[in-house]
């Protein structure tokens, strides 16, 4: 449990500068996946599902999932489409 605590330590800080509601908060760090994700956004930058499936181990239905979810809350967005094996990707950044 104490990795999972001090990633919630390093999402905590890299947000505080952020103007999220308690709420939005208490739910990005409810959950161990969404904590490697935003961790995933603030060390990669440019973001895809396919790093974050083949990098941090988060399945691709729940990365797909979270992303959208923090797409919808305005926390990322869509940077660009990268090809990968000949098939355009969608990647995100933080926004």
């Amino acid at each position: 449990m104490a990795p999972f605590k001090n990633s919630v330590n390093v999402v905590v800080c890299e947000i505080v500068g952020k103007s999220l509601d308690r709420s939005l908060l208490m739910e990005l760090l409810n959950c161990p996946n969404t904590v490697k994700i935003y961790q995933a956004f603030i060390k990669e930058g440019i973001v895809t599902v396919q790093d974050l499936t083949e990098k941090y181990g988060v399945a691709v239905s729940t990365a797909y999932r979270i992303i959208g979810k923090m797409e919808a809350k305005g926390l990322v967005e869509v940077a660009s489409l990268r090809n990968y094996n000949h098939k355009p990707s969608k990647a995100w950044r933080l926004t």
